[in-house]
This record gives C-alpha cells, structure tokens and sequence, in this order.
C-alpha cells in the first residue's frame, strides 16, 4: 500500500492536525510532517533535477545554461509546491 492510497488515509489525519495547530504540540507535529513530506520530496526530485542540469551543462555555454538551468529549477519547484 502507498501512493494514491496513503495520501486518501493521511489527508483526514494531518486536516485534524492542522485544526488544531494553535496548541503548541499539534503545531510542533504539523511541522514535522511538512518538514519529512519535504525531505521526501526531495529525495524523489534531486537525482533527475542534477541529471537534467547535467545534460544541460553539456550542450550550452554559461550564459544559456543559467537560463536553462533556472527555468528548469522553477518548474521543478512548481511541482513541489504542488
């Protein structure tokens, strides 16, 4: 079990965490959860983010690869934040 299914059991549980966030211990475990969700996140995105720079260090020139290199990173933290 996990993907799709994990999320549907998790959402009630961290929507009740994050109502009652205004006690110091719900707040303390709501940033936790955000804190390893983000880790997690990572973990998934950082191989091929560092692969996709590569490639593009290979092909383009300093100036271009800046620019690639930063729309790329914004599309990868679009789907991050999401």
């Amino acid at each position: 079990m996990g993907g799709p299914f994990l999320c549907l059991q998790l959402k009630p549980v961290l929507m009740e965490i994050e109502s009652r966030s205004s006690r110091k211990e719900y707040a303390q475990v709501l940033a936790e959860c955000h804190r390893l969700y983000c880790e997690q996140r990572l973990s998934l995105v950082k191989g091929i983010a560092l692969q996709r720079i590569s490639e593009f260090a290979k092909k383009e020139a300093l100036p271009s690869l800046t620019r690639s290199a930063c729309a790329y990173l914004m599309q990868v933290k679009l789907i991050f934040v999401v």
